[in-house]
């Protein structure tokens, strides 16, 4: 399914195998204040309906990674504890992470970022923790599926210290300095070599699980580069003589 913006408040969704209106709505309920206003075989145009207000754009950033971490705190208790019934509960977390995400993304396609030159930072890391959503929840709904499969404690460490790399992620991302971005890329390196060491204890139905978890942590190594795009004011150059 392809989106495109057309403008301040038309969105046009294509997909040539459109059957049912489920389809699309499923799509646009992602969006905050979208109608669809005309459909044809293979296309649906939808208008913004309610007033975007562009100023809350860094609240609903905070939220995105909060609602982030709360449904990864939820996934690992889930794990660790083997439930395997939470799976509507996640849903409309992930729900959450979906809306807050798009609705930062429609703000930066429409208008760009407050400090417009750091407009692409803020959407690589938007988007960036959309599909760390992704690889969390079906990190779940993988291990979910065998109700007598329960994730090693290898597996579960790992998890634990990526959830706490993301933590650390968003206290970088809100109170910048050099110190704590190196000590955030050093950990993040850290891990990525770490987890070549899970390899020797994992057993053959924990594959999805693992390649999930190497999502995880090679997407916050993906999102360094933007999140100091975003502070590199706070980087002091030196100057040659």
């Amino acid at each position: 399914m392809k989106i495109y913006y057309k403008n301040d408040s038309e969105v046009f969704i294509r997909n040539k195998k459109i059957k049912e209106a489920n389809a699309v709505f499923q799509t646009l309920d992602h969006f905050s204040g979208i109608d669809i206003v005309e459909a044809g075989e293979n296309f649906v145009l939808a208008e913004e309906k309610a007033e975007i207000e562009y100023s809350e754009f860094n609240n609903t950033m905070n939220q995105l990674f909060l609602n982030l971490i709360n449904q990864s705190e939820k996934i690992r208790n889930a794990l660790k504890y083997n439930k395997k019934d939470i799976t509507d509960d996640l849903l409309i977390g992930e729900r959450l992470i979906n809306q807050t995400s798009d609705f930062c993304l429609r703000i930066l396609n429409t208008k760009g970022y407050e400090e417009f030159k750091k407009t692409n930072f803020m959407y690589e890391i938007a988007d960036g923790l959309e599909s760390l959503g992704d690889h969390f929840f079906y990190l779940y709904k993988d291990t979910a599926k065998d109700s007598d499969f329960k994730l090693s404690n290898e597996l579960l460490f790992r998890l634990n210290e990526y959830i706490e790399i993301l933590k650390d992620f968003y206290l970088v991302f809100k109170n910048f300095s050099k110190k704590n971005y190196k000590e955030l890329a050093e950990k993040i390196i850290d891990l990525k070599i770490e987890f070549n060491k899970s390899y020797p204890y994992i057993k053959k139905e924990e594959i999805p699980a693992l390649l999930r978890l190497f999502a995880i942590i090679n997407k916050l190594g993906e999102l360094l580069e933007p999140l100091i795009g975003v502070h590199v004011e706070k980087i002091e150059i030196k100057k040659d003589k």
